[in-house]
């Protein structure tokens, strides 16, 4: 009798079944780790943001001399209200001191889900005229105040919201306007 190599149909059937078990078994795997990684990025992209905004509002409300009514930057015009803020700043030189009467100017606002914080220096100052966006993913921004009046304020808090893949975060942050004159 002839000895016969290679494999049975039911050798083939049970090892492709095996296979096939194995892959779902993989593949099911990597997609719920893909899904993991990126909620996990999306998370640590919204506390980076989070971090930005409240470092950043610090640095322009606690130096604050008063919260601007309104200003003109690069042809945009900008008033202090729920929802944007116009912060006025001593300008200073280049030892870090204050030029008297001399003011800078930066304004916290949103537009659609990006949140921007610009800089509108004057001429004498140290500072430069910048526009940086700090989040893409902002869905909310609300600024309070200690009066009804913005450009009386000597108290401000800052809401911001924000949405990305599949997780949110949020933050509340408050200032006094430490050279407002009272």
């Amino acid at each position: 009798m002839k000895k016969r190599s290679g494999m049975t149909l039911i050798e083939i059937v049970i090892s492709m079944s095996i296979f096939v078990v194995a892959f779902m078994v993989i593949s099911s795997l990597f997609i719920y780790h893909t899904k993991l990684f990126s909620l996990q990025e999306s998370t640590g992209s919204l506390k980076l943001q989070k971090a930005l905004f409240s470092k950043r509002f610090r640095e322009s409300a606690e130096p604050a001399k008063a919260i601007a009514p309104s200003i003109t930057l690069n042809g945009s015009p900008y008033i202090s209200s729920s929802s944007t803020i116009i912060f006025q700043i001593p300008a200073i030189n280049e030892s870090d001191e204050i030029i008297t009467g001399i003011y800078d100017y930066i304004v916290i606002y949103r537009e659609n889900t990006d949140l921007f914080i610009e800089t509108d220096a004057d001429s004498l100052s140290q500072r430069k005229d910048i526009k940086q966006k700090i989040a893409n993913t902002a869905t909310n921004l609300i600024f309070r105040y200690d009066t009804d009046s913005p450009t009386d304020a000597s108290f401000v808090s800052g809401y911001l919201k924000m949405e990305g893949n599949n997780a949110s975060d949020e933050i509340m942050i408050s200032a006094y306007l430490r050279n407002k004159t009272r």
